[in-house]
């Protein structure tokens, strides 16, 4: 019982991570510059009135955009990466429960490395989610929240294998 409870809680984690990495890389495309539009050739040397200029976009707003946006994409996918090591914790932490062979400082070394990235995607989460609700944007506040829910796997995992 305790190494099937192990298995699925490692599959879970291991779905979790799937998704967050999957919504990560997407959030990195998406938020890439776009070449610029270029303007059609014109067909004949007509006289055309003289129109003022369109008013461009200042360039510095649609930049605190994509690096908010990437960051939220990097977020996301250390939130994943958290997912995946706490599933590999917890698959080791089954493996050693169940056999006498010592597992010992192979655990101690992904627990140390899950804390630790863990505890950026919690941080970076944090931020993102903070700066998506000052600066009301919706989509940046749901990718916050992934990272931050991403981050506590760990936390799930840990409880629910101390009931083995």
């Amino acid at each position: 019982m305790n190494e099937t409870l192990s298995l699925l809680i490692g599959l879970i984690n291991a779905i979790a991570a799937a998704v967050g990495a999957w919504i990560a890389v997407a959030q990195w495309r998406a938020s890439r510059s776009k070449p610029p539009i270029a303007a059609p050739p014109p067909r004949a040397p007509a006289v055309t009135p003289r129109l003022p200029a369109p008013l461009r976009a200042p360039v510095a707003a649609r930049q605190d955009g994509r690096i908010l946006a990437r960051t939220a994409a990097v977020a996301v996918a250390f939130g994943a990466v958290a997912a995946v090591f706490s599933a590999l914790t917890d698959l080791v932490y089954g493996v050693e429960q169940s056999s006498d062979g010592e597992h010992g400082a192979l655990l101690t070394v992904l627990a140390s490395v899950l804390y630790l990235v863990a505890l950026v995607a919690f941080l970076l989460g944090l931020f993102v989610l903070v700066a998506g609700l000052v600066k009301r944007r919706k989509r940046v506040v749901r990718l916050g929240l992934l990272a931050v829910l991403l981050s506590q796997t760990l936390w799930l995992a840990m409880w629910l294998t101390s009931f083995m």
